[in-house]
């Protein structure tokens, strides 16, 4: 195995970093600086500004001799990634996105696992830590994150990391395409998978990224966030990622489904709807889920059950 030294010099281990931004300009500056900041320079760092329509533009120009930057009419995330990855001139790609950041050992520790692992281990992941919208860590429940390798059955029962929290070889988008564009969320989810379908996908239990909670999250809209996931689990169903004959598996998965989309309804104050979609996990698999498998607290639907009918103010997603 070459030193960390060798690698962070070697063409074989440049990385592409693709920052993805819309109407983002109070944060993309520190998505920026954080890149910038890396203990490990073998990099590019393409910013593409979706077409924004605040000061985004303004706030760029002022890292213009150190970054590329491009300018597009709105496409969404899911092309505006693929754009990236068609620009990009490495053999690995990572997507921060605009209003998160990276711990300053992102870049060196994921690819040094890269170095530790063999060829077919195609994506190298991190856990994450959250922070509030003006970068203040938020406190956060004890996590039972499952580390290693993770098999497709692990990513479709449940989302593992963030996208900005994996660095990817650029040969998998080659032969297996990019990002769905019909996907107005969960596109991240859904490459995984099919990623995880042909090779090994890897996760390190270091928290290398801080992922912002500000309210304007695309992850806040439950009615999207709803479909778009049931799109992906739709698209593995038909596609018998998992043999269809596992009917156990498949009305877990909808039930955890159902469950993930309460609390997003809950925490946009539908309390009426979080209470049915978690009745409707209820319903789908009335019976224990291990905790530990899908990393929730244990007794996790009863938890949220109590939570949705007594508890008034709304927390974040359990």
């Amino acid at each position: 195995m070459d030193s960390l030294d060798d690698v962070a010099t070697s063409k074989d281990f440049g990385v592409s970093v693709i920052i993805p931004c819309y109407n983002y300009a109070d944060y993309i500056g520190e998505a920026i600086e954080s890149v910038l900041n890396q203990d490990y320079k073998n990099y590019e760092l393409i910013v593409i500004d979706d077409g924004s329509t605040d000061n985004t533009p303004e706030v760029l120009k002022l890292y213009s001799d150190r970054i590329r930057y491009i300018r597009q009419e709105n496409q969404g995330l899911s092309a505006t990634r693929n754009n990236g990855i068609k620009l990009s001139q490495n053999k690995f790609i990572t997507f921060l996105d605009a209003d998160d950041r990276w711990e300053v050992n992102f870049l060196s520790e994921i690819m040094q696992e890269f170095q530790r692992q063999s060829q077919d281990v195609a994506l190298v992941a991190c856990l994450d830590s959250k922070i509030d919208k003006n970068g203040v860590s938020l406190p956060d429940r004890a996590h039972h994150s499952k580390l290693g390798e993770l098999s497709t059955k692990d990513l479709i029962l449940k989302n593992r990391f963030f996208p900005g929290a994996a660095i990817i070889r650029k040969q998998v988008f080659k032969e297996l395409g990019g990002f769905d564009q019909n996907l107005k969320s969960s596109e991240d989810r859904d490459m995984w998978i099919r990623i995880s379908c042909h090779y090994k996908v890897w996760l390190i239990g270091d928290r290398l990224i801080q992922i912002r909670k500000h309210g304007e999250n695309m992850s806040s809209n439950a009615k999207r966030m709803e479909h778009n996931k049931q799109e992906v689990i739709n698209k593995c169903y038909i596609d018998n990622v998992i043999d269809r004959r596992d009917i156990a598996f498949w009305l877990q998965v909808k039930s955890i489904l159902n469950y993930q989309v309460s609390w997003i309804f809950y925490n946009q104050g539908e309390r009426l709807s979080a209470i049915r979609s978690l009745l409707k996990s209820l319903m789908l698999w009335p019976l224990m889920i291990d905790n530990k498998e899908i990393d929730v607290p244990v007794l996790f639907r009863l938890r949220a059950l109590i939570r949705f009918f007594f508890v008034s103010d709304r927390k974040l997603n359990e």
